[in-house]
């Protein structure tokens, strides 16, 4: 379906042209008239991921790991976007936007590919971060969990 945004911009466009080829005829000395059929197509062109990043951006072995992509399309809340979730280059998880689950030095790359409403796919991008040792505030909070556990209960 064609919004009013879409049917201003190609009136505009049709007018603009029937007055371009009405100047162009009168300033020639030789005025031909014709008729003529002009066709419009109008292509729904790809969507396209603007940005893609991690969120943390610096990410440990207990961090719950987000993929965020921004998108540039008309119809930008009718994206589908298709996760891939790689660990040291093997295929880990399909479809979700957080992954966990991590150990110190895994390679980990999220690759997300967007499909609008009309099954047109735009190009895949993908972001790759190196997992680190578990941050010293999780290992802290950790140590003091178990203690209190094992002395209190």
């Amino acid at each position: 379906m064609l919004n009013i945004k879409k049917i201003i911009r190609i009136n505009l466009l049709i007018i603009v042209f029937i007055i371009y080829i009405n100047v162009i005829a009168a300033a020639s000395e030789d005025v031909v008239s014709d008729i003529g059929i002009v066709t419009l197509n109008l292509v729904n062109r790809p969507p396209v991921i603007t940005d893609i990043y991690f969120n943390p951006e610096i990410v440990y072995e207990d961090s719950k790991l987000g993929c965020v992509v921004d998108i540039n399309d008309e119809k930008p809340d009718e994206i589908t976007l298709i996760y891939k979730w790689y660990v040291n280059n093997e295929l880990i998880e399909i479809n979700k936007k957080f992954l966990t689950g991590f150990n110190e030095n895994d390679i980990v790359r999220c690759e997300v590919t967007p499909i609008d409403n009309e099954n047109v796919i735009g190009e895949t991008k993908n972001i790759t971060a190196t997992i680190n040792k578990k941050s010293f505030l999780s290992a802290i909070t950790g140590f003091v969990i178990k203690n209190y556990n094992t002395i209190f209960h």
